[in-house]
């Protein structure tokens, strides 16, 4: 009797062990009904709540100096950290193309792209996407290249100053400007849409968008000699990367919103880090170990309920993580950080001042 008792508690021990062993470790979390929050890692603050709509893209040049750009073709600029916003300009009407991305490239100089391929109504013709392109901080800006007939997606910039961005119709092109953006030439093309596109030194990088003709997958592609040329790297189960982006020796990207990847060895090879309910829309590394993640929280319910914003933590380039949840405001969707401490996020129209310790 006493054998068969030490028999089953032997056989418990052995499947609760190893029940443990396989169980990814929990995440710590911290659920935060008020601002401003801080613990010993990060301090969250609201800064205004009055902000622009239908925001796609946010650049903090310092903490004073922002930008931001609209789906209705709207570019406004903040001077005073955030806390009040002027329309520097209007692409207009009818042809109210969607602004997607801003890049800078310097502290003057900087760039936004966008446009859009849908159109309706009989006889409609497809508006295209352009080039916007600033010299003094973001207070003027111009329109320096247009392109018939496809969206300009996402722009970046190399390790030698050359520019790169997406256009995009059923599948996407590449194209390259080496003259500050007044020409542009394609460099390669995709049977699926790409909607990220991002450098770490020499090495390029695109995230795709759709699937297309490409098949029912979501690829990484790379360049490794400053995108001269480009070949794909990685494939994903899920056909939809929403997010890519590159800190000191690693890299990040999410996959539908909800799974993170990270990359040590140059794109190469992609490992998915942590499992959380908490989504994935914008990913800030930071040096390389330090690297945020925002999105949304938990939905609170019902037919018209709401999601609340979230921020994600690592301190040792992803291993592990802390989560905290803002029940105060939205699903955080652009953040943008002027130094490895400081920045700001955006949820709707609230802004969020954020300092990393």
């Amino acid at each position: 009797m006493k054998a068969h008792c030490f028999l089953i508690l032997a056989t418990f021990l052995v499947l609760t062990g190893c029940k443990k062993e396989n169980e990814s470790p929990t995440t710590p979390r911290t659920v935060a009904t008020a601002l401003p929050f801080e613990n010993a890692a990060v301090k969250v603050e609201l800064v205004a709540n009055n902000l622009p709509t239908w925001i796609q893209a946010m650049t903090f040049l310092d903490a004073s100096v922002g930008i931001v750009c609209t789906y209705d073709g709207k570019v406004y600029r903040t001077s005073d950290g955030g806390r009040s916003w002027s329309l520097q300009y209007s692409v207009g009407t009818p042809t109210q193309l969607p602004l997607l991305q801003i890049l800078f490239t310097s502290a003057r100089v900087g760039y936004i792209v966008g446009g859009s391929v849908q159109c309706t109504g009989s006889g409609c013709t497809p508006p295209g996407g352009l080039v916007l392109k600033t010299t003094d901080a973001g207070i003027t800006w111009a329109a320096v290249h247009r392109v018939n007939g496809a969206a300009l997606a996402a722009i970046a910039v190399n390790s030698v100053g050359d520019l790169f961005a997406v256009a995009n119709t059923t599948g996407s092109q590449i194209i390259k400007s080496s003259d500050a953006g007044a020409t542009w030439t394609p460099v390669a093309s995709w049977p699926y849409q790409l909607n990220k596109i991002a450098f770490d030194l020499h090495l390029g990088y695109g995230a795709s968008g759709n699937s297309g003709s490409g098949g029912n997958a979501g690829k990484i592609i790379r360049s490794l000699e400053d995108g001269a040329s480009w070949s794909e790297a990685a494939t994903f189960a899920y056909p939809y990367l929403n997010e890519l982006a590159f800190g000191p020796g690693i890299g990040f990207c999410a996959s539908g919103y909800s799974i993170v990847y990270k990359t040590t060895n140059d794109g190469a090879n992609w490992t998915p880090i942590t499992s959380s309910n908490f989504s994935a829309q914008v990913i800030t590394p930071l040096t390389a170990t330090n690297c945020l993640i925002f999105g949304s929280g938990t939905y609170s319910g019902g037919d018209f309920g709401t999601y609340s914003g979230s921020l994600r933590q690592s301190e040792d380039a992803g291993n592990s993580w802390s989560e905290i949840e803002l029940k105060t405001v939205g699903t955080i969707r652009q953040a943008s950080f002027y130094s490895a401490q400081s920045g700001y996020a955006l949820a709707g129209s609230t802004l969020l001042k954020i300092t990393v310790k």
